[in-house]
Parts: C-alpha cells; structure tokens; sequence
C-alpha cells in the first residue's frame, strides 16, 4: 500500500472510532434530553395551574361582586316596596279615619234633621 492509501485508511479508522464514541453517547443524551422535557413540561405544567388557579380566583372574586351588587339592590327594591306599603296602609287608615268622621258627621245632621222633624 502507498502512504496515501495508508493516510485515508487511518482517517477512516480515526472517523470510525469518533463515529463509534458519538453513537456511544446518544443513549445518555437521549436520557438526559428527555429528562430536561420532562422537567420543563413538568414546570410549563405547574405554571399553568397556577395561572389557573389564579384566573379561578379572579372570576370568584368578581362573581362575589357581582352577587354582592344584586342582592344589595334587591334589598334595595325590598326596602322600597316595604316603605310604598307602609305609605299604602298608612293612607288607607287615614282614609278610613277621615271617612268615619264625615259618617259620623252625616248621623249626627240626621239625627239633628230627625229631631228637628
């Protein structure tokens, strides 16, 4: 063999053993890469669940609002309807009053007209 045929013969030899130790290697980084995706679906995962939790907490808190807003107005419009009927009975007893007073009025002018006849 000439020396250039020896020179490719040992490149390729040397490539070989380089090929063999990177082929060597690929389980290992293989374990390692899928641990690195693990760990960071796993962070990308927790991230998530609290941007949940906190989105959960958000939408309560404004629901508690909102509940808060409707149920003073319906204590609001409770009150109001509460005062229209004391107003209403109170009114209906002055009427009542007033209407006994001329009743007793209009029998005391018959009892004066039935007197007088």
């Amino acid at each position: 063999m000439d020396d250039r045929t020896r020179q490719l013969l040992d490149r390729m030899v040397a490539a070989s053993g380089r090929l063999d130790g990177l082929v060597a290697g690929l389980p290992a980084q293989l374990r390692e890469t899928q641990a690195a995706l693990r760990q960071e679906r796993q962070r990308e995962l927790e991230a998530f669940q609290q941007a949940l939790a906190a989105s959960v907490q958000d939408m309560q808190r404004q629901s508690n609002r909102i509940l808060a807003q409707a149920v003073r107005g319906a204590w609001l419009a409770l009150a109001a309807l509460a005062g229209a009927g004391i107003l209403l009975f109170l009114a209906a007893l002055w009427l009542l009053g007033r209407e006994a007073d001329r009743l007793q009025a209009a029998r005391e002018r018959a009892d004066a007209v039935e007197l007088q006849a």
